[in-house]
């Protein structure tokens, strides 16, 4: 109803929500909504009631399951008031507690990671196809002199000396060819203009 309450609810509400549909219908719905999300969830509710039809884009509201347990839904709601059969505000939940577990433990997972890389003395960089740095680690100014800002977007090309820069191109290609790890020695061109020679192992991540 438009004050909130339910009127029907799917038998799929115990299967999600561990709740009886008898036990959800003549309850007003934000009983069931995370605490934190009753503000966004009462704002997106009343924003529908202004206009009629479904929202155009989904939200994410978390919703307190019988156990205790909270789960996350992608909710869209469709304002069919002006629909003499329904008078109501009809609204789809999809459970996507599962992918944000997963999204939340990639993120994390990417964060250690990052902390691991930037705190190592050994020069980290990642690099795409065509040689182009899209992630250099801070240990770039400690070895090389270069602000890693500085090293984002040129290629581990312009610093090899020009004597080795055929045996390097050659040693990526035929990593590349072969979908196997290289390891090259090679001299690397410091900040201020000298050389130092380099032990590079690289692996490749193929999408």
């Amino acid at each position: 109803n438009p004050d909130g309450i339910v009127r029907y609810i799917s038998p799929s509400v115990e299967r999600v929500l561990g709740y009886k549909p008898v036990e959800v219908v003549t309850r007003n719905f934000m009983e069931f909504v995370h605490p934190d999300d009753i503000s966004s969830a009462r704002s997106a509710f009343l924003h529908r009631l202004q206009t009629i039809g479904p929202a155009r884009q989904p939200a994410e509201i978390r919703c307190l399951h019988r156990d205790g347990s909270v789960r996350v839904f992608e909710v869209i709601g469709n304002n069919c008031l002006d629909d003499p059969i329904v008078q109501g505000i009809v609204i789809n939940l999809r459970d996507i507690t599962k992918s944000k577990r997963a999204e939340l433990a990639l993120r994390e997972s990417e964060a250690r990671l990052r902390q691991i890389a930037d705190n190592m003395l050994d020069v980290v960089s990642q690099v795409d196809m065509n040689g182009v740095h899209r992630y250099a680690s801070p240990s770039f100014l400690k070895v090389l002199g270069y602000h890693p800002a500085n090293v984002l977007g040129t290629t581990i090309y312009e610093y090899v000396h020009p004597d080795d820069l055929e045996y390097v191109l050659a040693t990526i290609q035929k990593a590349i060819e072969t979908r196997s790890g290289a390891r090259i020695e090679a001299r690397y061109r410091h900040a201020d203009g000298h050389y130092l020679w380099i032990e590079a192992a690289g692996s490749f991540l193929f999408d």
